[in-house]
C-alpha cells in the first residue's frame, strides 16, 4: 500500500498520482485549509497565494493543481487514515 505523511502528520493511504488534486489533497490538507481560508476571507490576494505556493515549492502541473484546490476548488477527496 502506498502511504504519505500529510501535512498535519498522520500517515494516510496516497491516492492519485505524483501532483494529481487527489494527491495533493492527500499530502497538503492543512495548507490547503488555511490558504483557502485567506483566500475566502480577504486575507491574501490571489497573487499573495501563489506567491506561497511557489515560495514552497510547488511547479509546472503541481502548481496549478494547488492554485485550483486552494482559489476555485472545493476540498472533497478524502484520504484513509493508514492503520499500522
Amino acid at each position: 500500500m502506498n502511504t504519505l505523511t500529510d501535512d498535519t502528520g498522520r500517515v494516510v493511504t496516497a491516492i492519485g498520482a505524483e501532483g494529481s488534486i487527489a494527491r495533493l489533497q492527500c499530502q497538503y490538507p492543512l495548507m490547503i485549509t488555511n490558504l483557502r481560508y485567506n483566500s475566502e476571507h480577504g486575507a491574501w490576494c490571489d497573487s499573495a497565494i501563489i506567491k506561497e505556493l511557489t515560495d514552497k515549492g510547488f511547479k509546472g502541473v503541481e502548481l496549478e493543481n494547488m492554485k485550483d484546490l486552494v482559489l476555485t476548488w472545493s476540498t472533497d477527496k478524502e484520504c484513509y487514515t493508514s492503520r499500522h
